[in-house]
């Protein structure tokens, strides 16, 4: 699915944009995260039958709870990094199936995730950043081919086995202060897509929310992608494994 996740990767940093405006709420004088380089990028595809695609509301759970471990863990530059991301999501596998994708550039590595029963895909990336403020992240996305500005009627139930209230709680309880809640101009009325934020010192976590679909549970809203950034002055060597 790499054409899927270009244009979604696209489209969640778009939706992201007030959560990084808004660090200034949360911090004094935060730099924005510079741009990810534009290099060649390498994507591994390994086959092996042997291993079928997780169902995708116990595989969405485990990304999701695993995510916020890490999250919940870090407590300095020194702990954000690349390897240690890596160890708390439990991947990239020693051997991919033919559900799994690795792709690496210079200074990001992205791990997608096929899930079964649907087009689903979990994508669990880190960037290295150019070792300025914010500049380092650690994002886990969910992202469908038909997840579109003008599609609200997409089924989010696969991936909302841990919703926002499931996120706020794992959050606030290690330590995270929940900052303003941004509407996105574009796709507020319609899907209630917005972005939360948290913040613990120099860490912010923004979260992309979308409303259930279903008309019984309007009120809920999933989470689309978590990213972490450290806004710290020292940051640790871009290439820190």
């Amino acid at each position: 699915m790499p054409g899927i996740r270009i244009a979604a990767f696209a489209r969640t940093a778009l939706l992201l944009a007030p959560a990084l405006a808004c660090a200034a709420c949360l911090a004094t004088a935060r730099p924005a995260a510079a741009p990810t380089p534009d290099h060649s990028r390498k994507e591994v595809h390994m086959h092996d039958a042997t291993t079928p695609a997780p169902s995708a509301a116990f595989a969405a759970q485990t990304l999701a709870k695993r995510w916020l471990a890490f999250a919940g863990e870090i407590r300095s530059a020194r702990d954000f990094e690349r390897g240690r991301f890596w160890k708390a999501m439990g991947l990239p596998p020693q051997e991919l199936s033919d559900s799994q994708y690795f792709e690496e550039e210079s200074g990001y590595q992205a791990f997608t995730q096929e899930f079964a029963g649907g087009k689903w895909a979990g994508i669990a990336s880190f960037g290295d950043g150019d070792g300025q403020p914010g500049g380092r992240f650690a994002r886990l996305a969910f992202e469908h081919p038909d997840d579109r500005l003008d599609n609200a009627a997409l089924d989010l139930g696969p991936v909302c086995e841990l919703d926002l209230d499931g996120f706020r709680q794992a959050l606030l309880g290690a330590g995270y202060l929940e900052g303003p809640t941004e509407p996105s101009a574009a796709e507020y009325a319609t899907k209630g897509t917005a972005t939360v934020v948290f913040s613990r010192g120099s860490l912010q976590v923004s979260l992309l929310t979308q409303r259930a679909a279903a008309q019984a549970q309007r009120e809920r809203a999933c989470v689309l992608s978590a990213e972490a950034r450290d806004f710290s002055a020292a940051q640790p060597d871009a290439g820190s494994r």
